[in-house]
């Protein structure tokens, strides 16, 4: 998870929008997760799912069909054929959460 784009959220005064994005950044990844290596095709499933699970309305479902930035503008994804600010720190978090993967050696 990006700490860069959590803290942005995270200082949300609206905790609903801030789990939708939490939610929708979770269902995300896990679909990779399952194997799911499209970006598109990740981000329509996502939005499926939270369409089926939250109802059209719901922000998380929002930010699977608009992006994020409709509820947080400074935070926004980078894919393919955006580059990189110079300016972006990026964290690789190790052993993230070793307590629930014990079967991974």
């Amino acid at each position: 998870m990006n700490k860069v784009s959590l803290k942005v959220a995270s200082q949300s005064r609206d905790r609903t929008t801030f789990n939708s994005y939490c939610f929708h950044l979770l269902l995300h990844e896990y679909l990779h997760s399952l194997g799911y290596v499209d970006e598109d095709y990740v981000r329509e499933l996502t939005q499926e799912v939270c369409m089926l699970a939250l109802g059209k309305d719901h922000p998380a479902t929002v930010m699977a069909e608009r992006g994020i930035a409709t509820y947080f503008p400074k935070v926004r994804y980078f894919t393919g054929k955006s580059r990189l600010p110079r300016e972006l720190q990026i964290e690789i978090v190790k052993d993230f959460d070793r307590s629930s993967v014990g079967y991974i050696h």
